[in-house]
Formats: C-alpha cells, sequence, structure tokens
C-alpha cells in the first residue's frame, strides 16, 4: 500500500522500493505487489523489466485480460507488433473493456504496414466504444485518406479533435486531407479539360 501512494504522488522510485519490500517478504503468491511493480516499471518506460514481470503474471493466470492487455502494450513500446496484435486480439476476446486496445492494435498494424487492418480495427473500436478514445478516429480517418474518402477523413479527424481539442495532431491531419483533397479536385478539372480539347 506503500508502494501505490508513493506511486499516486509521483514518487515512483520510492514506490518500487516498498514494491520490492513486499515481494521479499512473499513473492511466490503475490500478483498484488507484481502488477503494482509492473505499472511502476510502465511509468518509468523500463519496458524490458515490465515485460518481465508481466511475464510472471501471466504463468500465474494466464488468462487475465488485464495482463494480457499490458503485455499488448508493452509490446508495442518495444518495437514487437506481431506480438502486440496477437495480444491484442487476446484481450479482446477475453472481453478486456478499454478502447486503449484498439488503439494499441491499430499502432501496431499500421507500424506492420497493414492500413487495411488498422482501418477496420479503428472501426470496430469506434463502434464498441464511441467517443472515449480519440486516437481512434486519427487511424480511421488516416484509413479514409488511403481510399481517397477526404470527406470521410476530415470528418474523423474532426470528431477525433472534438474528443481532443488541445491535440496538435488532429489540425495538422485536417491541413493534409484538405490539400490533399485539393490535389485531387485538380486532377480531375485538368483530366476533364483534356477530354473536352479531344472532342
Amino acid at each position: 500500500t506503500f508502494g501505490i501512494l508513493h506511486n499516486e504522488t509521483g514518487n515512483h522510485y520510492e514506490a518500487l522500493r516498498y514494491l520490492d519490500r513486499s515481494l521479499a517478504i512473499e513473492s511466490n503468491n503475490n500478483p498484488w505487489s507484481l502488477y503494482n511493480k509492473a505499472m511502476t516499471l510502465r511509468t518509468l518506460r523500463y519496458f524490458e523489466e515490465y515485460h518481465k514481470l508481466l511475464i510472471n503474471l501471466l504463468e500465474i493466470d494466464p488468462e487475465n485480460p488485464d495482463y494480457i492487455a499490458e503485455l499488448a502494450f508493452c509490446e508495442v513500446q518495444r518495437g514487437n507488433y506481431p506480438e502486440a496484435v496477437k495480444c491484442c486480439k487476446k484481450a479482446i476476446k477475453k472481453g478486456y473493456q478499454n478502447p486503449l486496445v484498439y488503439t494499441w492494435l491499430c499502432k501496431a498494424y499500421v507500424k506492420m504496414d497493414c492500413m487495411r487492418e488498422s482501418f477496420a480495427a479503428a472501426r470496430e473500436g469506434i463502434k464498441k466504444f464511441p467517443d472515449q478514445e480519440a486516437e481512434l478516429y486519427a487511424f480511421l480517418g488516416i484509413g479514409h485518406m488511403e481510399l481517397e474518402q477526404f470527406e470521410e477523413a476530415k470528418t474523423g479527424f474532426q470528431k477525433g479533435l472534438n474528443l481532443d481539442p488541445d491535440s496538435e495532431v488532429f489540425p495538422y491531419l485536417l491541413d493534409t486531407v484538405e490539400k490533399m483533397s485539393k490535389k485531387r479536385g485538380e486532377k480531375v478539372i485538368k483530366k476533364q479539360a483534356c477530354a473536352s480539347k479531344k472532342i
């Protein structure tokens, strides 16, 4: 409990000290302290140690959706994207109720250059958790951009911006899709002009 309190107040290294003391007293059957230590390491971005603790937790409780979802996030941070996809899908199947798992899934797919899969995951996440996770609308809009559905992309990015008004990403994406839309419009006009000349 001291470890958790130190975490809450931002004293993460002190939190680790107390959680290690707890684990020294009872290490074999103490998933509570193990999980809290893992979350502290996550905050400190010590992803290799965090990964090891998650593996230990999953050995204790292999079907725990929280542990599986945390492992998905960890694998994204470690750059192990195929494993991240596998963990995200498993967490969703186990009923993990947090839209972030879809965000992690989208990120992993994008890093693997699987844009259609990312688009589908974003749509599924938004359908399940509407208006809860702004970043999903970024992946949704990018999917529409890939299909040259620029108006749909604008709508997606605008919804994301409404959810996260302080974001610097959505204004950039809106500007990008506006330029792409304009460029396509200019190409259409040129084609029409060329066609009329031939006639």
